[in-house]
């Protein structure tokens, strides 16, 4: 099976994408990274490419804190980690991407509250395929796939691998520590009180 194959199969069930994935040997997730999972995609993410991922408060940041919190690759373990590829997408529309999808949610609120946009994190590409797991340091825990959508060609998914407890957790952690001081505020929303 090939990459865009796999993803193609996983597009109505896309809450099972790192599930699904995790089925698949390490060597077939790997060799799926140098293949392009999407149509719309502008080639396969690069080891030097820099990943934005949005941070939404109240699901990704603390506010009290004022830092990102510790489950902000949780989804890297389900639906996959949704970052953008800063080649293919300046700040500005990352910055309108998110106001755009706070606002939806806002529509009909979550029990957490409403969200505000807070701004994004980066990771490098690499180091996201660095990173091996708790119980096998020669086991890969996380990979980035190429899956740009129609009105997102920057669009990928950062996976994880593994599907046992502790070596999910830990990947996860890995993630979180490689993003916790890379955060990048967005500016407070202009008004027109000048």
């Amino acid at each position: 099976m090939k990459c865009k194959d796999f993803f193609d199969s996983v597009k109505e069930a896309e809450s099972k994408l790192s599930k699904e994935l995790q089925k698949h040997p390490e060597s077939t997730q790997v060799e799926w990274e140098n293949e392009s999972a999407s149509s719309y995609s502008p080639g396969v993410v690069q080891s030097a490419e820099v990943l934005a991922r949005q941070i939404v408060d109240p699901t990704h940041f603390d506010r009290v804190s004022g830092t990102i919190k510790p489950t902000f690759f949780d989804d890297a373990a389900s639906i996959g980690a949704s970052c953008h590829r800063l080649n293919y997408i300046d700040y500005q529309t990352i910055q309108k991407m998110t106001e755009q999808r706070v606002a939806q949610a806002n529509q009909n609120p979550p029990s957490t509250g409403p969200r505000t946009a807070i701004g994004y994190a980066s990771v490098i590409a690499e180091e996201v395929r660095s990173i091996r797991t708790g119980s096998n340091p020669n086991r890969r825990g996380s990979a980035v796939y190429d899956t740009a959508k129609s009105d997102d060609n920057s669009h990928v998914d950062i996976c994880q691998l593994v599907s046992t407890r502790q070596d999910g957790k830990s990947v996860r952690a890995q993630l979180w520590k490689l993003a916790k001081d890379r955060l990048m505020k967005f500016p407070p929303p202009q008004t027109n009180d000048d």
